[in-house]
């Protein structure tokens, strides 16, 4: 399963990639779901967030709630940086 999920952040995404500010905003929202700190939602956060969530259910029929999501996220991003 995990090869799977790491051949899907690969097909979008490469090795030794560098975070925009933009990327960088992101992925410190995600650390704030996962830690549970997250004090107040941005919606185009949260739409990317139910984006992924919904590519991992059609290709490997995983159901993510946000939390799950945010830790794939985070997770991929230590594959990819």
């Amino acid at each position: 399963m995990l090869e799977k999920i790491r051949h899907l952040w690969n097909r979008y995404k490469y090795k030794g990639a560098e975070l925009t500010p933009k990327g960088q905003c992101f992925k410190h929202y995600c650390e704030q779901i996962y830690n549970g700190t997250l004090e107040s939602t941005i919606s185009a956060y949260e739409d990317f967030l139910w984006h992924i969530r919904d590519v991992v259910a059609e290709d490997f029929g995983l159901l993510l709630d946000k939390k799950e999501t945010a830790e794939f996220i985070l997770k991929s991003y230590e594959e990819i940086l």
